[in-house]
């Protein structure tokens, strides 16, 4: 691989590892239920499935991954 692709890819490792860690870290608590209006359950709940799909069109988009390498298996019957 040359140097630039191990650079790049190094640097794709670090921004993924600072957006999923970095961002379970943060008090998202009261943020989404006083800027959404959506009361207490929904207000909370928006900015974590906010960033849960940041984090999968990270992998999607950037990484050039499928769902599949962090465990998304598509549904089947066996599954139900």
């Amino acid at each position: 691989m040359p140097r630039s692709r191990i650079a790049d890819r190094r640097t794709q490792i670090i921004v993924g590892l600072l957006l999923t860690l970095g961002g379970a870290n943060l008090s998202l608590g009261n943020l989404g239920e006083r800027y959404t209006r959506l009361g207490p359950f929904f207000g909370r709940e928006v900015l974590w499935w906010a960033l849960t799909g940041i984090v999968l069109a990270f992998i999607l988009l950037v990484e050039r991954l499928p769902l599949s390498s962090i465990g998304f298996r598509p549904p089947s019957f066996k599954l139900l």
